[in-house]
């Protein structure tokens, strides 16, 4: 019978623990031999997790079962190959089609379909381990993040990290850098007067200032700073890839120092959020009425504010125009605010958030990532021609230095500014090549984007009026209210056109 032999680790750590993929491969190898099998393809893929099937050695291994010629996958133990059962089922499908076996060397099971049955167990078994993994790692950060401690690696830019004695532990505290704190502390003080993220990196690049990692700035970093409230000395945990899609975000405030004031890193926030054309956090946040900020009059244009009847019993969205300047100014809408808000809500649910609609966000996000990459590989691929390029023209200074052809007064100068030059490209290479791998981070497809969805249905079905509010800031442009007619423009593609009539006499002009 002809093999082909898969082993898989995820981490240093689990090498350790007598499961090195030269472990596996020896043992396998040994147990074909005994068998009298042909070991024909020996695949393996180091430091990648199982839960996805988007691995260099397994998408080798399955391509060679495709190209025939192999009776069998042997593998170490079936979590190996997969510990998500959706990733499971399609490698089994795959291989089922294909006529090939899969044996596991610590799980014995047969080829019918009781076999399958009690491997699919050992599979969800696998699935299982590993949420739990993920969830104890999560755990174990936010106990220590609790406890005051930084549980990350690297210390974000403007802070250091302190060893701390924790009792046979040693911890890390975040406290300012000496060099980098003044420079975090003044980008928000330049964006407070007006600067923008471009503005500021080209003042900082200009004066010879650096990145920590010895980079140049790009706004994208220092938007990042902007927007990050490590700054105020609060701590985000459950944001990262061991998070638990089961745990909600963790937000610690005044775990460390702070760089700027939390009054600073509001105002800031509020500029972010008008520059980038959404409702400024303090004005919209502290309404009670859930459209505050989005709900026009059809008529005048004039946002539609919240009021109440005499006996505050019911209350209503307002033409402020009408509201504060009377008849004259504005004839007026008034809406009955329940019935608004629900009618709206309802309106995302069965709009916004639709199997089509979800198809061709993902469509349009990847696209948009593609013609990134696309763009961004051109220009590595020309500045690291450029940088051989420059290279070159320095060895022949320099070899026309060995030779005596040209002095070194005659040289000097030259070879300086191709220095110079090398090194800007260099710089300039790296930053993309950090740009590419942030981007990288952004690909989504459909099972990623429908656990989004999922969870968003459950915050407009049941989530906080902040909550509800931010997301309807983020897909909402606005929300035009006429006589007849309710028009909701949207920041999200959907199958319907952009600015979707609804005709709705009866929550209009129902006041009751």
């Amino acid at each position: 019978m002809r093999v082909v032999l898969y082993a898989r680790v995820s981490s240093h750590k689990q090498a350790e623990k007598d499961l090195s993929i030269p472990a596996q491969i020896r043992a396998l190898k040994a147990f074909a031999h005994e068998q009298g099998w042909t070991v024909v393809g020996v695949y393996e893929d180091k430091g990648v997790s199982g839960r996805t099937g988007n691995r260099p050695g397994l998408q080798n291994m399955l391509r060679r079962v495709r190209q025939g010629g192999v009776d069998a996958v042997l593998v170490w133990k079936l979590d190996r190959l997969a510990r998500n059962v959706e990733v499971s089922a399609a490698i089994d499908g795959l291989l089922r089609r294909q006529g090939v076996k899969l044996i596991s060397l610590h799980e014995s099971f047969d080829d019918s379909p009781q076999g399958r049955f009690i491997a699919r167990i050992f599979e969800t078994l696998a699935e299982f381990y590993s949420n739990n993994l993920s969830q104890d790692i999560c755990r174990g950060i936010r106990e220590v993040a609790q406890r005051g401690f930084y549980p990350h690696g690297r210390p974000p830019i403007g802070y250091k990290t302190v060893p701390v004695q924790d009792g046979p532990a040693i911890r890390k505290k975040l406290v300012p850098d000496e060099v980098y704190a003044p420079i975090v502390r003044r980008i928000f003080r330049l964006y407070l007067s007006g600067k923008g993220g471009k503005e500021i990196a080209k003042i900082l690049n200009d004066e010879g200032i650096r990145t920590n990692t010895g980079n140049r700035w790009s706004a994208q970093r220092i938007y990042s700073i902007l927007r990050n409230p490590v700054y105020v000395g609060d701590l985000v945990i459950g944001m990262g890839p061991h998070s638990s899609e089961n745990q909600k975000p963790l937000w610690l405030r005044n775990v460390h120092e702070p760089l700027v004031s939390r009054e600073e890193f509001e105002r800031v926030q509020e500029l972010l959020n008008y520059r980038a054309g959404t409702p400024s956090a303090p004005r919209w946040h502290a309404s009670p009425y859930l459209l505050t900020g989005l709900a026009r009059c059809g008529r005048c244009g004039a946002a539609l504010c919240g009021t109440s009847a005499k006996s505050g019993k019911f209350h209503y969205y307002t033409c402020v125009r009408y509201y504060k300047q009377g008849k004259g100014a504005c004839s007026g809408v008034r809406v009955r605010k329940e019935k608004l808000e629900s009618f709206v809500l309802e309106k995302l649910l069965t709009v916004i958030l639709t199997p089509q609609n979800l198809d061709r966000l993902v469509e349009l996000v990847n696209e948009e990532l593609a013609a990134d990459f696309e763009r961004i590989d051109e220009e590595l691929e020309r500045i690291d021609h450029e940088i051989r390029s420059q290279k070159a023209r320095l060895a022949r200074l320099f070899d026309a230095l060995e030779t005596g052809k040209l002095g070194l007064d005659d040289l000097a100068p030259r070879i300086k500014g191709l220095r110079e030059a090398i090194e800007q490209l260099q710089e300039k290479y790296g930053e993309l090549l950090e740009e590419r791998e942030a981007r990288e981070s952004f690909k989504v497809d459909r099972q990623t984007v429908l656990a989004y969805v999922r969870e968003l249905e459950k915050v407009l079905r049941e989530g906080s009026l902040s909550e509800q509010k931010m997301f309807l800031a983020n897909v909402i442009k606005k929300i035009e209210v006429h006589d007849e007619k309710i028009v909701i423009e949207y920041r999200l593609p959907h199958p319907k056109p952009q600015e979707e009539e609804i005709l709705l006499p009866q929550v209009l002009h129902s006041t009751k």
